[in-house]
């Protein structure tokens, strides 16, 4: 009896479609999600002191003794700190900054939300064009899922047979372990039953592929390629029924968002060894149009949140393989509008830490309007005549840290490897 993995192999191979690799024991990607646009210039991207920079300092309260502002070296890193608001973020480079490296003055190139976000993710902005973590979910064949996206910002593109989105209430268990009931939406009394497949339709569907992979395999290939792609959405799917109570029972579920939820289950992922990549959302209110002071809780929830991700990593045994990416699609103007906030800024900042990053590292820089700076994108080092570092040179970098080749994705982009360990 023939081997549909292996037909299937060669017949996407052969046509120079997205293939599986193959079995891969390293290179896991988390992403971490900063939606809205963060300033940096309260924490990765400091700039005391600068009359055109408001900054965190407006925020600060002239009655109390503790609420300073300030700039922390620590192991190669500066950072803006305030202990007061943001105790969580000296925490956290305290404990994680051996192993962290930041990146500034990233150049998106767009104001909107979605294009600067899609930039970020897939390097090319194109909302129909796989992000980073769908590339790296696609290298493996032996997992059941390459991918999961538990923010719903993802982009799957055509690697959606490797990748999945995650909901808070139970979905993912229900479809995977038939003992276990969907729970509705609180907003609704409705019941929504989950479409499971009968042996006996899905027998009849592999019959009806086959036949279009053997009909079309010549004169038509991108349908024996589709064809070829619903087998491997089977298969996964078959496996991951397979593992289900196995799986279950190692994820915390929850009626309930939150983004230490979200990093806990991002955590049981990797244990379980369920997915190579998972994208997250920091869920926190970083679009500060107005009161920008908000900025200060978002950020140190978010670095709280990032000490449990890590040491949920670190305690798993996961840490070593596991590349932890966190982001945001753009920065905000550096001056406050009338309304007592910022706008969008076409450039962010973003940091690394784990697997292949060289700790205590900053590439990049901006100038005092928080403007990028051209940078050297092998060593990070700013100054001379080159270009600002672009989304696609993150991207591009990422991937190159993770083991993953992003030449045909991203060609000709010089990726970024200032933080290389």
């Amino acid at each position: 009896m023939w081997s549909r993995r292996g037909f299937m192999a060669g017949v996407l191979g052969s046509l120079a479609y997205p293939a599986l690799a193959g079995d891969s024991s390293t290179g896991r990607l988390i992403v971490v999600v900063a939606s809205g646009g963060w300033d940096p210039s309260f924490v990765l991207d400091p700039k005391p002191g600068i009359d055109s920079v408001d900054g965190p300092e407006p925020d600060l309260d002239p009655t109390n003794p503790d609420d300073i502002e300030s700039v922390v070296s620590l192991g190669g890193l500066t950072y803006g700190e305030n202990r007061f608001k943001r105790p969580s973020v000296s925490a956290f480079v305290e404990n994680w900054g051996s192993q962290m490296a930041v990146v500034r003055g990233i150049s998106t190139g767009s104001l909107s939300h979605g294009r600067s976000l899609a930039r970020m993710l897939n390097g090319v902005g194109e909302d129909q064009a796989p992000d980073l973590c769908a590339r790296v979910g696609a290298e493996d064949a032996y997992r059941s899922l390459g991918y999961v996206d538990l923010s719903g910002l993802g982009r799957f593109g055509p690697y959606g047979a490797s990748s999945a989105r995650w909901g808070p209430r139970g979905q993912g268990k229900a479809l995977v372990n038939p003992a276990v009931h969907f729970k509705a939406p609180a907003h609704t009394a409705l019941d929504y039953p989950l479409l499971r497949p009968d042996p006996n339709r899905r027998a009849l569907t592999e019959s009806w592929l086959a036949r279009r992979i053997d009909r079309y395999s010549d004169k038509h290939p991108q349908a024996s390629v589709a064809a070829a792609v619903q087998f491997e959405a089977l298969d996964r799917a078959a496996a991951l029924r397979e593992q289900g109570a196995a799986l279950t029972a190692s994820i915390p579920w929850g009626d309930q968002f939150s983004v230490t939820s979200d990093m806990d289950l991002a955590v049981a992922l990797m244990r379980g060894d369920a997915c190579r990549a998972v994208l997250l959302h920091t869920r926190q209110t970083w679009d500060t149009h107005t009161h920008h002071e908000r900025q200060h809780n978002s950020w140190n929830t978010t670095f709280r949140a990032l000490g449990g991700l890590m040491t949920g990593l670190s305690e798993a045994g996961q840490l070593g393989d596991t590349t932890v990416l966190v982001l945001s699609e753009m920065g905000r103007t550096p001056r406050r509008n009338i309304h007592g906030g910022t706008d969008h800024w076409p450039f962010t900042s973003a940091m690394v830490l784990g697997a292949g990053v060289r700790g205590g590292h900053i590439g990049g820089g901006t100038d005092d309007l928080l403007q990028s700076l051209p940078t050297d994108p092998n060593t990070g080092e700013i100054g001379g005549i080159g270009d600002p570092l672009t989304p696609d040179q993150l991207v591009a970098g990422v991937l190159e840290l993770v083991g993953v080749d992003g030449s045909a994705a991203l060609p000709g982009v010089s990726p970024y490897r200032g933080w290389m360990a």
